[in-house]
């Protein structure tokens, strides 16, 4: 247990703190997952580094079911929807978190999704 809270906080370190990540450290945070070692990465930092947007996806769900009031995240994942032109998918994540959010966060975000009706409720 040692060893792997030594190697994810050099991950943690690398992720953080680089702005070219090679895809190696991703497959090898999968592999020890899958192995059933899986390091001590929080996924929002996964999904932050990531430059694929369906592996931030990915890690972005993941860290909302674990915590589902993570603000930060939230934004994220819609905007990643949004951009990827999955708009329903931002729409969902919206609907469900919303309430999480703050009136201007949610305001902003029914508006770039074209929900003008929703936005206006928000804003009045």
């Amino acid at each position: 247990i040692h060893e792997r809270t030594q190697i994810s906080k050099i991950i943690i370190m690398i992720l953080e703190n680089f702005e070219k990540i090679d895809p190696t450290i991703f497959k090898l945070i999968e592999l020890a997952d899958r192995a059933g070692f899986p390091l001590l990465v929080p996924d929002n930092v996964l999904a932050k580094s990531s430059k694929n947007p369906g592996l931030s996806i990915y890690y972005y769900q993941k860290h909302l079911r674990e915590n589902p009031c993570a603000r930060e995240s939230i934004n994220e994942l819609i905007g990643l929807y949004s951009r990827q032109g999955f708009k329903s998918s931002a729409y969902g994540i919206l609907s469900t978190f919303s309430s999480k959010l703050n009136q201007v966060e949610s305001g902003k975000w029914y508006e770039q999704l074209g929900e003008w009706d929703k936005a206006l409720d928000i804003y009045e």
